[in-house]
């Protein structure tokens, strides 16, 4: 009687799905290295609280203080002043005066001992800047256990989120930290995540496969004011090699 091998059912693929949380956060705050507009001043400033609404804020430093710590003065926010006493008043004074600002913060304090002059370190209404609603956070899901490749990656949020200029959200699928898809709803790139819409961002073919040990996550960038990103799933195919 002849021998007959039965084939076994060898499964050739795995399909790894992954539930992410809301993502928020508190942005990037706005600043201002008040070297750039002054000399002897090299005090780093930001703003207390992060975002764009921190480059509103502006600085005036001006001559003219009767007190040898110099005055701040907020009360015409976001337009605030700092009036020194010319070859007196020093950096470190600058920065214990701003110490209970509203607005303000030192970000990299400067050279303390350093004095004031009105050639120098007069300027008028600089403002602060780069300031935004950035928000990153990378999440791992998967690690290799023999070799394999990414066939497909599939991404579906129930709320969604719209494209725009300014606020949007970009996702970058990564192999180790190297990026291998990406999805952005910045307008002109992919698109906004339409709600329930199964999205399949085009990988990149040449850094699909991965080696024993890779492993696989998301990264999400919020730009500018959305108030966060909303909770999505994440599925990847896999095929081993």
């Amino acid at each position: 009687m002849p021998f007959v091998r039965r084939k076994r059912n060898v499964q050739d693929h795995v399909q790894v799905t992954f539930d992410h949380a809301i993502l928020t956060g508190t942005g990037v705050r706005s600043f201002l290295d008040l070297e750039t507009p002054g000399t002897n001043i090299d005090t780093v400033v930001e703003a207390i609280v992060p975002g764009e609404d921190g480059d509103d804020l502006a600085i005036t430093f001006a001559d003219g203080s009767d007190v040898d710590e110099g005055e701040w003065d907020e009360s015409s926010a976001p337009e605030l002043t700092f009036t020194f006493k010319d070859g007196v008043t020093t950096v470190a004074d600058f920065e214990a005066a701003i110490a209970a600002s509203e607005w303000i913060q030192v970000a990299t304090a400067g050279t303390a001992l350093n004095v004031l002059a009105t050639t120098d370190d007069e300027f008028s209404s600089e403002n602060l800047a780069s300031g935004a609603e950035v928000v990153t956070r990378t999440d791992k899901f998967f690690k290799a256990t023999r070799k394999m490749a990414v066939k497909r990656i599939q991404y579906i949020n129930p709320t969604g989120v719209a494209a725009d200029a300014d606020d949007y959200v970009e996702l970058s699928f990564l192999k180790n930290a190297v990026e291998i898809a990406a999805w952005s709803t910045k307008t002109g790139e992919e698109g906004a995540l339409t709600a329930n819409t199964i999205l399949e961002p085009t990988i990149d073919g040449l850094l699909a496969g991965l080696a024993v040990d890779d492993v696989l996550a998301v990264k999400f960038l919020e730009v500018a004011e959305l108030t966060d990103v909303p909770a999505g799933r994440l599925t990847v195919e896999l095929v081993y090699l």
